[in-house]
């Protein structure tokens, strides 16, 4: 069940205009990306990006990102899935299998030309430390 946050101001980078989350983790993320290393962010609508699942199914991550890089190049785009557990081995097996088979769907888009990265988030997970790990990487 999405919600919309009252009176709550929407980032200048969000794609949408309109504060809309799942659950307070994903309030947080939307909270906290506004930084100058995300040049547009947002919350990816419910099944609009389908990865498909090998033992069946699909799944849809919850935000997109495009970055400026360190180095002057100017995107990397990265996937996030937002999980309400302290942890990721706190995750039951179904959902971590999940995860892994969103990071190599992400994996296998990415090329020297379009650099695409998934992540799982949890809640002690902060976006900012995410992203500038990843762009220091």
């Amino acid at each position: 069940m999405s919600r919309c946050a009252a009176g709550a101001t929407v980032p200048e980078k969000l794609l949408y205009d309109a504060f809309v989350y799942d659950s307070p983790k994903e309030r947080d993320t939307i909270r906290d990306s506004k930084f100058d290393e995300v040049i547009v962010f947002g919350k990816i609508p419910r099944r609009s990006v389908r990865v498909p699942l090998y033992f069946g199914g699909n799944k849809s991550p919850d935000f997109m990102y495009v970055l400026k890089r360190n180095d002057g190049r100017l995107s990397l785009n990265f996937v996030v899935e937002t999980k309400d557990v302290e942890k990721r081995s706190d995750m039951r097996e179904s959902e971590q299998l999940k995860m892994k088979a969103a990071k190599r769907f992400f994996e296998s888009m990415s090329s020297e030309s379009f650099d695409v990265t998934f992540q799982p988030q949890v809640k002690r997970d902060q976006i900012v430390v995410m992203i500038k790990q990843l762009l220091a990487s």
